[in-house]
């Protein structure tokens, strides 16, 4: 999901309750800091004036009792961003007024600021190993095919897209190489160009995100599967998308353009502009086709109808669908894409078939059955499209104001 899974979900101060995977809560609180949950899922809120001091074992380490364990066992996280509990650490997302997602960590395996973000990875019980950035969960190993799968493959096996040999590919963002693995998968690829414009970002998936980070279909002489870059398809490029673009105007290089990049708000505005989409058009070739992560219709309707609204002024033909999540709450995520005339929901069973997998593998999400269901999105979800979009000014300060509200700076857990 961000400069890798491209989005950096839009982030309120409020919170909710629940239990979903084992060492993964979605929690509940009231208008105090602070939210208690035990292991059953039950949860109170936590008072001012705490009726249940931390166990002597564990200090709390923040206010109203942050970071402690009570004596029944439950535990009281920050609502937001990462908390230290005792020997565990957590990691919380706020959603909306009374939302929050939040899952238990393991390891801390990658702890590093770059020159735009604060990357890390961590194990979890759950979910395996999980990227995060400003402490914003973008990916996850047990559910990212659900989404990068979905992204990738409805562009190629649409039956608008051309079969030709040599076709060429564009990556905006995408660090963690989920959504590049994917094009990688069909034959007639034969360059990919990733432009993720943080190098750490794609450090921490080649030395710590394997199963993301892996050749679409190759093994190493161990029988494990070989790291992406092993595939010489496969360009990196860490500079500025729109410049990226710029620079090659009009040029008609691509086949097919993935952006797996940020929410509109500072620098990531760029890139939900009219202006950037016409870039996109100038440098598509006949037949090509655009998807882009393109927020929730449910979660973040404002950033689903930007998408749509801004692409629709440039493409003639634009689509929403859906693709599965397990780190975002309620499961389903929107994807959008934009094609030069074609309808995309139309599928070419040929071209499925055609998808290069590893010995052993085959996709999870992903299938002619699929890429048709995909786009049979519900009518709410169509009644909200027909909202007048917020100007980008008005989007990306309300994002940016959320998102600077939200305590992911404390870097007090292991």
């Amino acid at each position: 999901m961000p400069s890798g899974r491209g989005m950096k979900p839009l982030h309120m101060l409020a919170i909710a309750l629940g239990v979903m995977l084992a060492g993964t809560y979605l929690l509940r609180r009231g208008e105090d800091d602070g939210v208690v949950v035990d292991d059953r899922g039950q949860s109170e809120n936590l008072n001012h004036e705490a009726p249940s001091p931390p166990s002597a074992s564990m200090e709390p380490n923040g206010p109203d009792g942050v970071g402690s364990v009570v004596p029944d066992g439950s535990i009281v996280v920050k609502p937001g961003g990462f908390s230290q509990v005792g020997a565990s650490g957590w990691l919380t997302d706020d959603w909306e007024p009374g939302v929050m997602w939040s899952m238990k960590l393991g390891e801390k395996l990658f702890d590093k600021q770059s020159a735009f973000q604060w990357v890390t990875v961590h194990d979890t019980p759950s979910l395996g190993r999980v990227l995060s950035l400003d402490g914003i969960i973008q990916a996850s190993e047990r559910d990212e095919a659900g989404y990068h799968e979905l992204i990738a493959h409805i562009a190629l096996c649409r039956k608008g897209s051309p079969e030709s040999p040599g076709q060429r590919a564009l990556v905006i963002g995408g660090g963690d190489g989920g959504s590049a693995r994917e094009i990688l998968r069909h034959s007639k690829i034969s360059a990919v160009d990733m432009v993720e414009i943080d190098p750490m970002v794609v450090l921490a998936a080649k030395a710590h995100l394997p199963s993301i980070w892996k050749h679409p279909f190759e093994v190493d002489p161990n029988g494990r599967p070989a790291p992406l870059h092993a595939d010489t398809r496969l360009t990196v490029h860490h500079v500025d998308a729109l410049k990226w673009l710029q620079g090659m105007a009009n040029q008609s290089t691509y086949d097919v353009i993935v952006i797996d990049a940020s929410d509109p708000m500072g620098p990531g505005v760029a890139l939900y502009t009219t202006e950037f989409y016409q870039l996109l058009k100038g440098v598509l070739r006949p037949g090509g086709a655009v998807t882009v992560q393109g927020g929730s219709f449910f979660w973040f309707a404002d950033i689903f109808t930007t998408v749509f609204h801004q692409l629709s002024k440039v493409f003639p033909v634009v689509k929403p669908y859906q693709c599965f999540t397990a780190i975002y709450p309620g499961g389903v995520w929107n994807l959008q894409v934009a094609t030069l005339g074609d309808d995309p929901a139309e599928v070419d069973p040929a071209k499925v078939a055609q998808i290069r997998m590893g010995p052993g593998e085959e996709l999870g999400w992903y299938s002619e059955q699929t890429h048709t269901a995909a786009f049979a999105v519900p009518p709410y979800a169509l009644k909200v499209l027909k909202r007048a979009p917020k100007s980008l000014p008005e989007l990306s300060a309300l994002l940016s104001v959320e998102h600077n509200m939200l305590d992911w700076r404390d870097r007090t857990f292991k």
